[in-house]
């Protein structure tokens, strides 16, 4: 059994009703902390608004927390509010140039990766990032994995830990080998039980998808499961995949996918998140730039068929697919619908 997750925004308008019909196994929300609130106020954070809102929707959610631009007092506060509203799962990262924010939408985001908002200028244009020239020694959190040690030690097993990963290398590593050297630093510890925390059903149309969340021994500071980045080639998520076993990661990888519905959300996204186009992709919609109707349908074309790789696959490591939405659930209902995960609704005479 597979999973399919959804990341949606803290910012912008989210249709709660399309999100309800698709079910997704569960919702990631990227980090948005605004400024202007108090240290303590976490409470009012927009990302931790939307997760209490979720939450009481009835949807598992996974919280992205960003650790650079975080003193230990306030993650401290900012994860007791998560687990007060019912949040079980977070994605501990670092934390980047992420957001690209225009008269208060988000533009562009890194998806599984998004780093903390620092503000929107007055001019209603701001490309928000952390603060990367800090000394490391003056970060509470200057890696991933000391966050994910810290939430470990913390709060033990009250949460299911995931981190992220890179299939088309993280653009900071200096190769694709120093890039898993690091995922396995926030692994930390591969001895992990399977454990039914976290399960939920999720029933789309005949297609029955069951979420496994893993729990680490007590007595282990690690991380349950892998959030990949966004990719567009296959090959690339099987040799990922490959090195991780080659390196001794085991744990569940869960694969994002972005669906493109513009020249420009492929470009912009690309550019921004540094992803790799295969030549074949970034041709087709580059002779079709002009034509939006023709891109979106490639684009859905495109995510279908790679998902239907995925699942038929066979690659043990392969847990799901999560899609980086901007929003967008009508590209991701579409996708379903051709993957056979929704029917539509019966009319009655």
């Amino acid at each position: 059994d597979k999973c399919f997750s959804v990341e949606v925004c803290a910012k912008g308008v989210l249709d709660t009703k399309l999100l309800a019909r698709l079910h997704p196994t569960f919702c990631s929300i990227p980090w948005f902390d605004s400024p202007a609130l108090d240290s303590t106020a976490v409470d009012r954070i927009p990302s931790i608004l939307l997760a209490k809102r979720l939450c009481g929707q009835g949807h598992r959610v996974l919280s992205h927390v960003t650790g650079r631009n975080l003193e230990k007092r306030r993650a401290l506060a900012v994860l007791n509010s998560l687990k007060d509203i019912g949040v079980r799962n977070v994605l501990a990262v670092q934390g980047g140039v992420y957001l690209t924010v225009s008269s208060g939408k988000i533009r562009n985001s890194l998806g599984a990766f998004s780093g903390v908002a620092e503000g929107v200028s007055k001019k209603g244009r701001h490309l928000l990032k952390a603060d990367k020239s800090k000394d490391d020694s003056k970060c509470d959190f200057p890696y991933a994995v000391d966050f994910v040690k810290f939430i470990r030690q913390n709060f033990g097993d009250d949460f299911c830990i995931a981190v992220a990963g890179y299939p088309d290398k993280h653009p900071m590593a200096r190769s694709m080998d120093e890039d898993i050297n690091y995922l396995k630093e926030k692994m930390l510890d591969e001895h992990v039980i399977p454990h039914t925390f976290g399960i939920r059903s999720s029933y789309l149309a005949t297609t029955h998808f069951i979420f496994h969340y893993w729990l680490v021994r007590p007595s282990t500071p690690g991380r349950d499961f892998v959030v990949t980045q966004a990719s567009y080639d296959f090959e690339a998520f099987r040799r990922f995949s490959q090195l991780c076993k080659t390196a001794g990661v085991s744990a569940p990888l869960i694969l994002g996918i972005f669906i493109f519905g513009s020249y420009g959300s492929l470009t912009a996204m690309s550019k921004f998140c540094r992803l790799s186009i295969p030549e074949e992709v970034l041709t087709v919609v580059a002779e079709n730039k002009d034509n939006d109707a023709a891109v979106r349908e490639f684009g859905i074309h495109h995510a279908t068929t790679l998902i239907r790789k995925i699942l038929r696959s066979g690659d043990g490591g392969f847990q799901g697919f999560h899609v980086f939405t901007l929003n967008d659930l009508g590209l991701v209902e579409e996708v379903l619908k051709r993957l056979g995960f929704l029917k539509p609704p019966i009319e009655y005479p």
